[in-house]
Order: structure tokens, then C-alpha cells, then sequence
């Protein structure tokens, strides 16, 4: 039986020292790669709408446009309107038509958002990149109407791939970039959760004033909002 031993180099002080620094940088290296890879984990329903073909993903956005152009119907001509869509035809829109869209309103470092609604549940995932870091950002939460016009978020949960990020401090990042003048911004706690509500000013063509009355959704990915409509005096 052959018996093994360690090279005669590594058995000097100096190979030694080698040896233990390539372990320290093979450990860093694998350190960092899981790390990567655990900040980049994507979502079960991310991954199967990537997999979606180009033409089913056209199909959902040309029922997502026509489900809005019917709540474009409903302003013109009632002074209530309602606005029903599912995640996939949303989700649809925004890998097709409404990339570009999204493009113009999202900071650059935020690319392909993707939403998810199992019952009162709403999972927002998106790619988020920041000079040389780049993550999965997670967010759950929930989205209520507690009198007509105010819209409140409860965050439950954020993630950025399946490291938990500070929901506070999330919260006051976006109330600081939606700050606005009408919108009423005010944020709150319900049960340990940050709440952030507010009123928006929804005004279409110059001539509609929305107000959101009703948001609803349920456990097979469908929303609906409602609302009255005011038609806005010309200047």
C-alpha cells in the first residue's frame, strides 16, 4: 500500500502559509457567490412567467389594455368606473407593452417588475441594480381603501433576494420619493407593520378627477378597483 504524503513544499513554513491564504481566498470566493446567488433568488411565479413564450405574454397585455380601455369607457361616460385585471395580464403589460412605460416612471435601478396577488397578498419582485450590486428585491404587503380617496400599504415583508431589509427604513424611502404637495402622505404602524397612506390626485385627459373607492382582490390573482368620477372644471 502506497502511503500518501504532502508535497515536500507544503511542508515548509512557507508552503504552509500558502496554503492556508488559497484556502482563505477559496472560502471568500464561495462566501461571496452564495451570497450573490441568495441576493439574486427569484420567486417561484418570476421564474415561471420568465418562462412564459413571447406570444402568450402579448396575448395577457392585449386583455390587460382592453380591460383598461373599458375603465376608460366607464370615466367618459358614468361617474363610476371600475378597473378589473388579473396579476398575469398585468404582469403581461409590463414585460411587453408597458416596459417602456414603466421605464420612463421607475428609477434606472429598478428593471422588470413583477407582481404576484394570492388573496389580500400582494408580492411585487423586481431586479435592482446599484453600481456594481445587484439584487432581487421582494416585497409583500397589502393594499386597502380606509375612506375614499386614501390608499394605505402595509409592508409586510421585504427582501432583497432572501436577506430581510429594514421595512421602516424602506417605507420612509418611498414616502420621501413620492413626495408631493396634495398627496397627504402619513406614515404608520398596524400590528408592527409600517403603513404608508395617501391620497392621490388622479386626473385623466385634464378633464377626470378619479377617486379610488374600493380595492379587492382575491385568491386567483384578480383585482378590482372602483371608483366615482368628477369631472374637473376648465381653467
Amino acid at each position: 500500500m502506497v502511503k500518501w504524503e504532502w508535497p515536500a513544499f507544503l511542508q515548509t513554513r512557507g508552503g504552509k502559509w500558502a496554503l492556508r491564504m488559497t484556502l482563505v481566498v477559496f472560502a471568500l470566493a464561495l462566501l461571496l457567490v452564495t451570497a450573490y446567488l441568495a441576493a439574486s433568488k427569484k420567486p417561484g411565479f418570476y421564474r415561471r412567467f420568465e418562462s412564459m413564450s413571447l406570444a402568450e405574454r402579448q396575448k395577457l397585455s392585449g386583455e390587460f389594455v382592453k380591460a383598461v380601455l373599458a375603465c376608460y369607457s366607464d370615466i367618459q361616460n358614468s361617474d363610476k368606473w371600475s378597473l378589473y385585471v388579473t396579476d398575469r395580464q398585468l404582469n403581461g403589460w409590463l414585460s411587453t407593452d408597458g416596459s417602456s412605460d414603466m421605464a420612463r416612471f421607475l428609477p434606472q435601478e429598478i428593471k422588470s417588475p413583477r407582481v404576484a396577488i394570492n388573496g389580500r397578498q400582494i408580492d411585487i419582485v423586481a431586479p435592482i441594480s446599484y453600481q456594481s450590486y445587484s439584487a432581487m428585491a421582494h416585497l409583500t404587503g397589502t393594499i386597502s381603501v380606509p375612506e375614499p380617496g386614501v390608499i394605505a400599504v402595509r409592508f409586510r415583508s421585504a427582501k432583497l433576494g432572501i436577506y430581510p431589509f429594514d421595512r421602516k427604513q424602506l417605507v420612509t424611502m418611498i414616502r420621501d420619493s413620492l413626495d408631493h404637495p396634495d398627496w397627504q402622505l402619513e406614515q404608520s404602524d398596524e400590528g408592527g407593520d409600517p403603513v404608508l397612506s395617501f391620497r392621490p390626485k388622479i386626473v385623466i385627459d385634464k378633464k377626470y378627477e378619479l377617486t379610488v373607492e374600493s380595492f379587492a382582490t382575491d385568491d386567483e390573482g384578480k383585482c378590482l378597483i372602483t371608483g366615482s368620477v368628477t369631472k374637473t372644471k376648465p381653467r
